[in-house]
């Protein structure tokens, strides 16, 4: 993947030289917001005043230096839209189309300083900064990444017994595993006949493939300093006579605090629920994309609710009850929470949302829900289904959102770039503003099968923050795009 277009917006400031002092003096409050005010042009026409009066008088009335441009045809368009204004404003002004795509009088900065802080960024250059790390370069496969702090997780499918964490400051990569003295307080803890020792033991004795003894899911949660998966714990029956080597599964939600460095298990029951009569009732499935501990006695999981009938083209997420009762040590299923969230979409390239052979990798907030597979997310905050395509008609995934009060900013690829971001009002849909990071090899596919297709269409490989983009290279390379 190779290039990065800069965004064609700049910020400018309009201030009517002829208003009254007393208006125009709401433009002090532009100093509340000192990254904005630096980045601001306030624009003068050499028809209305001198350079030396717009230094003089702006300077004044902003209350510091500010950067002034005498631009007579730039002035001519913000006099037309905001001339009879009272009040002084700033704006986002598109030097490709040369219009106004965004504006706010200064005094409401306040309230939409997020929308100008969003699209600025598509304008300013871009630092890359690759990590290399011995460890997570030699992993091959299925991978999948997250941040916490300054850590980044990586997960290799196929080492699932350990969580590999590379520290963005000091360089160094640590992991997270379950060693045996772990493994020995979970058998316990679950009361099962053998010990892990002896369980290891046996499982030794056979020459069949290398079975874990537990595994970590693909799946991450992130929650301030703390990380929670899945955790699967197997139980081998050291007494079975069989030829063929028989395993009973355990499902744990797996809680670590890196800044702590302490980790707790939660045994949970009833992960799945598959009734007996599939044909007419929905079955609930845990999906690991939602995972939030409440208490040391309650716990929230995702879960898919999947439609008895096949084709309907409806995707309802459920948060679910697990509740811990006095003196016992496992989660037990206790219902739905009442917040659900359903999608209808036809736009998964005909199949349906509710296939029971085909999953979907989604994202799930408070605000939003997408799934990367589809062009189609909600916001929750405004019960609004939005298309992507209404932005960029030929966005074929979602890897990453992020959303503030005011806009949404997208992270996704198209038939042609590799890696695009969108900013969006989030109120009126408008797009702000587009810059593409990275276009595709020329050799790179969506197709099913395409090694560059598997590795770089799921949305784990990418994570969004508001100090810029991470991303897992096809090198194992950790890289950063700091704006």
């Amino acid at each position: 993947m190779q290039g990065v277009s800069a965004s064609s917006l700049k910020l400018v400031g309009y201030i009517n030289p002829f208003n009254c002092a007393s208006c125009n003096s709401t433009a002090s409050a532009l100093k509340r917001v000192p990254d904005l005010t630096k980045a601001v042009k306030f624009i003068y026409s050499t028809k209305a005043v001198t350079e030396e009066q717009a230094i003089e008088y702006t300077n004044e009335i902003i209350g510091q230096p500010v950067a002034i441009e005498m631009n007579n045809k730039l002035f001519t368009v913000l006099n037309k839209k905001f001339g009879q204004s009272k009040v002084p404003v700033i704006c986002l002004y598109d030097t490709l189309i040369n219009e106004i795509v965004y504006s706010s009088s200064i005094d409401s900065l306040l309230y939409y300083e997020d929308v100008f802080r969003q699209v600025l960024k598509l304008a300013k250059p871009i630092t890359i900064n690759k990590h290399h790390s011995k460890p997570i370069a030699k992993l091959i496969g299925w991978k999948s990444l997250s941040k916490v702090g300054d850590n980044i997780v990586v997960h290799a499918f196929q080492k699932a017994g350990k969580l590999y964490v590379y520290n963005l400051k000091s360089h160094l990569t640590d992991s997270i595993m379950i060693h045996s003295g772990v493994m020995e307080l979970i058998y316990a803890q679950l009361k099962l006949p053998a010990t892990y020792a002896a369980v290891n033991k046996y499982r030794q004795r056979f020459d069949g493939p290398d079975e874990l003894m537990y595994q970590f899911s693909t799946e991450h949660v992130i929650s301030g300093d703390e990380l929670m998966t899945q955790l699967d714990v197997f139980y081998y029956d050291p007494n079975y006579t069989g030829d063929t080597i028989r395993r009973q599964w355990f499902p744990f939600v797996f809680n670590y605090n890196f800044k702590t460095k302490a980790y707790k298990l939660f045994h949970v029951n009833t992960w799945n629920s598959y009734p007996a009569d599939a044909d007419k009732q929905p079955s609930y499935t845990q999906d690991l994309a939602i995972i939030e501990h409440v208490n040391d006695t309650l716990l929230l999981l995702g879960c898919d609710k999947k439609s008895a009938n096949e084709m309907d083209s409806a995707k309802t997420k459920l948060v679910l009850q697990y509740v811990k009762p006095k003196g016992t040590t496992t989660f037990e299923y206790k219902g739905v929470v009442a917040d659900s969230v359903t999608l209808s979409s036809y736009s998964f390239s005909g199949k349906s949302l509710n296939r029971r052979s085909s999953y979907y990798i989604y994202r799930y907030h408070k605000d939003w829900i997408f799934y990367e597979a589809a062009p189609i997310f909600l916001d929750r905050k405004y019960a609004i289904q939005r298309d992507v395509r209404d932005y960029q008609q030929n966005v074929t995934w979602i890897f990453d959102m992020r959303f503030t009060n005011n806009t949404i900013t997208l992270l996704c690829k198209t038939d042609s770039v590799a890696l695009l971001q969108i900013v969006v009002d989030r109120k009126t849909n408008q797009v702000l503003g587009k810059q593409e990071l990275a276009k595709k090899d020329e050799d790179e596919s969506d197709e099913p099968g395409d090694p560059a297709a598997e590795i770089f269409a799921s949305r784990s490989n990418y994570w969004i923050t508001d100090k810029g983009i991470y991303m897992l290279n096809r090198q194992g390379e950790i890289i950063e795009l700091i704006q």
